[in-house]
């Protein structure tokens, strides 16, 4: 089922998050070369939220 919105998004507000993602993801390959320990723990976060975001996106699609 698809759900309608009362009125159409803006632009900007459809690319927020894929922008936000895309960012993270690129934070975190930087961190990942760029150190050791609380980078690399910054790398797994950052890089995490990508599988985390698309499964809760997959699971709450049904709603």
């Amino acid at each position: 089922m698809i759900r309608r919105l009362s009125r159409p998004q803006s632009t900007a507000r459809v690319l927020l998050v894929p922008a936000l993602l895309g960012i993270a993801a690129i934070v975190g390959l930087v961190a990942g070369l760029a150190g050791d320990d609380a980078w690399d723990v910054a790398a797994w976060l950052m890089l995490g939220a990508l599988p985390f975001t698309f499964a809760i996106a997959w699971f709450r699609r049904d709603r």
